[in-house]
């Protein structure tokens, strides 16, 4: 904890999850073939996900909604982070078959 914020979330797999600011969801996840990204009603969040080497698949903004065809990505984790400087979220999308 820092300045009663909650900076990092260790977790069984080895990646960290940070949530600082804005409000973010995904779902299905696990997901096969579309995930749904959605964002806060307040605003528009940067949002870009990468593979485990850091290759970006997607970058774009999230307002509402996004719904994103995933179906070629290829199952494995892939992080999803959204915001910008020291108000971001990393999550974890897991695709499977």
């Amino acid at each position: 904890l820092f300045n009663n914020q909650l900076l990092c979330e260790v977790n069984t797999t080895g990646f960290s999850e940070f949530r600082s600011g804005g409000s973010f969801n995904m779902f299905p996840n696990p997901a096969d073939g579309q995930v749904r990204l959605v964002g806060s009603k307040t605003g528009v969040l940067p949002c870009r996900i990468t593979d485990i080497s850091g290759r970006t698949l997607w970058a774009g903004e999230v307002k509402d909604e996004v719904v994103l065809d995933v179906s070629g990505w290829g199952r494995g984790v892939y992080l999803v982070e959204t915001g910008s400087g020291s108000h971001k979220t990393r999550k974890k999308l897991i695709l499977s078959d």
